[in-house]
């Protein structure tokens, strides 16, 4: 069983196209009585040998195989047709037909012979008049049939890609204007050769030693014996070769020895163009010689086997194995010299793909390998796995999500996806900035007052909150000014600092609700001397100036506390009457008349009129007061981490310096 199945691989053969070899390693076989020659071997299209196989010489016995396939086109079908022999067929023509008993008898005027018996007597016995015969016939007897004929040889040689082949009559034999002969070459000769090979009619008329010709309306059976004395010794003997097979030869005093001929040996087919002998019957030794040479150095070398391993590749997505053996789809048999190193001489080139993914399947084609001889391709072949491997469950899964995230759709959807998200940070980062860059507008809280909302400088709001002096003028400043604070707000990036901070601000807090539920020491007051108008008017404008600046506070809660109270009366004088002055202080000052009754009244409609103007100006100190706490809350919401931060005793050295005019504790909460 084995064997049945070596059997095909030992003789397969695969071939590239046609090839040839040099054979300096071999001897070379004795040529030098002709002008041209060429070996080629049928089954590998393989020229083994050739001498000047590419120079010119008188085409002779090519152009009547040439005229023989331009017939067999024309008559397909019709080889039984019937053609009839013109008469001008006798005087253009020799012939060398003979009836059995040896008598010659050429081709008679109107004679009725077959066109399959004049294609043999062309072919076999070199019959001149029969060719003629079926180109007149071919063009219905037309004065232009030969040169129709000529015409049509040309077209068919240059379709065979004989392009050194030029015909200038039917048969060769005669020359053309200006003394030349139809021209050909020894390789376009093969290629014409190979050409009546593959046609069945031709190729059997051609293997054919001896025919007889069916009787016709004018003469009888007539016998063909073959020109080619390769084949048979019953018209000339001591050329005979046992493995010949078919074509023809011919002799001529002009051009010399021709001959086309075929050998078969072992199965292996073989042509042999030989042309332009220089001694008679030269073609067929040479043609001899050189078979015998070709069949005795040359044979089929194996130099690719089908069950040779020639790698490993890797394979995914499965449990088995990891990796799967190659080898040729095929084996590759090359007709090569005997003494060919196949190891050596042989070149490969191996093209495969590194990995493949699961489930592999035997005989999966994974690459190629090409065959080189001294540069020449001589075959190439397949590479295919010679085992199966499955697809594992996770190697599966796993696949379809590598499927999926490699599809064109995904790709798509990300990249969108990606520019959408590069698009939003850029947008948020802008709308960021331009937030930050907004002067920040803080309202008064008075709608109907200010309508359009004050802006608050940044001194002024720096000043409210430290140390109280100068918020209504802070105000005041920030209604005329032209440049707005900014205030930007800022998240502590450490949570460590900002623990830090909040427990300081604890601290802090804790100390100012003690110093305030601490009672204060009241100091004995000195009678109150009624201030002049003018004194009294100062000192009305600076208490309201000093009202409207609080001190800072940090615990908005307490803040708020503190201001909603309200602002307690002045103490009432003490009742012990206020110690007399000096008996000087009348003269000091001037002295001061007994007032009149006119003046006594005007005195109380200006304490009438003094009394209004203070509720008014604590009206307007609550007033002030109230926005001052909307504006400390709104800048303690935008910067509590960085303006809560205050040192302690930089906020006490400043609580201490506050300037606080004699007799204006009063107006603060909780002051006698």
């Amino acid at each position: 069983m084995l064997c049945a199945w070596l059997l095909p691989v030992l003789f397969f053969s695969f071939f590239a196209g046609a090839f040839s070899f040099e054979s300096e390693a071999l001897n070379a076989p004795e040529t030098v009585d002709c002008n041209a020659v060429i070996l080629y071997h049928n089954d590998s299209m393989t020229t083994l040998y050739e001498d000047n196989a590419d120079a010119e010489l008188p085409a002779g016995v090519t152009m009547r195989l040439l005229a023989a396939l331009v017939f067999a086109e024309r008559y397909e079908g019709r080889m039984e047709k019937y053609a009839a022999v013109d008469r001008r067929v006798q005087g253009l023509a020799s012939s060398e037909l003979v009836l059995e008993d040896g008598r010659t008898a050429r081709l008679k005027r109107d004679e009725r012979v077959r066109v399959y018996d004049l294609l043999c007597a062309m072919l076999i016995a070199n019959s001149n008049d029969a060719a003629y015969a079926l180109a007149f016939d071919l063009f219905e007897g037309a004065d232009t049939a030969v040169a129709d004929t000529v015409a049509a040889m040309n077209e068919k040689a240059a379709a065979l890609g004989a392009v050194g082949t030029h015909c200038t009559d039917l048969l060769g034999l005669a020359p053309a204007e200006g003394g030349s002969y139809g021209t050909t070459t020894a390789r376009d000769a093969l290629k014409i050769a190979l050409a009546v090979q593959k046609d069945h009619t031709l190729n059997g008329i051609c293997e054919t030693a001896r025919y007889v010709m069916s009787e016709t309306n004018a003469t009888g059976a007539r016998l063909l014996l073959t020109r080619n004395y390769l084949l048979s010794a019953e018209r000339r003997a001591g050329f005979t070769y046992k493995n010949a097979r078919g074509l023809c030869a011919e002799e001529s005093a002009a051009f010399g020895s021709y001959g086309l001929f075929t050998a078969q040996s072992e199965g292996r087919a073989y042509t042999c163009v030989v042309l332009g002998g220089t001694e008679a019957m030269n073609a067929f030794r040479i043609a001899k010689v050189v078979f015998e040479w070709g069949i005795g150095n040359f044979s089929y070398k194996k130099v690719l086997d089908k069950i040779e391993v020639l790698g490993e590749v890797k394979v995914e997505l499965s449990d088995d194995y990891d990796y799967v053996t190659v080898s040729p789809a095929q084996a590759i048999s090359v007709f090569l010299p005997n003494d060919v190193d196949v190891g050596k001489e042989i070149t490969r080139k191996i093209l495969c793909e590194s990995s493949v993914r699961a489930p592999v399947n035997e005989g999966d084609e994974v690459g190629s390998i090409t065959l080189y001889y001294k540069g020449a391709e001589i075959g190439s072949s397949k590479l295919v796995t010679i085992a199966s491997l499955p697809l594992s469950n996770s190697g599966y899964y796993f696949s379809l999500f590598l499927n999926f995230i490699t599809s064109p759709i995904f790709l798509i959807a990300a990249i969108c996806l990606f520019v959408f998200f590069l698009t939003y940070i850029f947008i948020n980062a802008r709308v960021r900035y331009l937030r930050r860059m907004r002067p920040a507008v803080l309202h008064t809280g008075d709608e109907e007052e200010n309508p359009e909302g004050a802006r608050i400088s940044e001194s002024a709001v720096y000043e409210a909150l430290t140390d109280g002096s100068a918020g209504e003028a802070g105000a005041r400043e920030g209604e005329q000014t032209d440049s707005p604070m900014r205030i930007e707000a800022h998240a502590s990036d450490k949570s460590g600092k900002a623990k830090k901070e909040k427990k300081k601000k604890r601290l802090k807090e804790k100390k100012i609700r003690t110093r305030e539920e601490k009672p204060q020491k009241q100091e004995p007051q000195a009678p109150e001397v009624p201030p002049e108008p003018e004194q009294e008017a100062e000192q009305t404008e600076q208490t309201v100036s000093a009202e409207a600046t609080p001190k800072r506070v940090f615990d908005i809660d307490a803040a708020e506390t503190a201001a909603a109270a309200e602002v307690p009366e002045a103490p009432a004088a003490p009742e012990e009457a206020p110690p007399k002055a000096p008996d000087k202080e009348p003269e000091e000052s001037g002295g001061q008349p007994e007032m009149t009754p006119i003046e006594q009244i005007a005195a109380a409609q200006e304490a009438k009129e003094e009394e209004a103007r203070r509720a008014r100006e604590e009206e307007e100190l609550r007033r002030i007061e109230e926005e001052k706490k909307s504006n400390r809350r709104a800048f303690y919401d935008l910067e509590k981490d960085e303006m809560t931060a205050v040192d302690e005793t930089e906020s006490e050295e400043k609580k201490d310096n506050v300037y606080e005019p004699e007799g204006w504790g009063k107006y603060r909460p909780g002051g006698g």
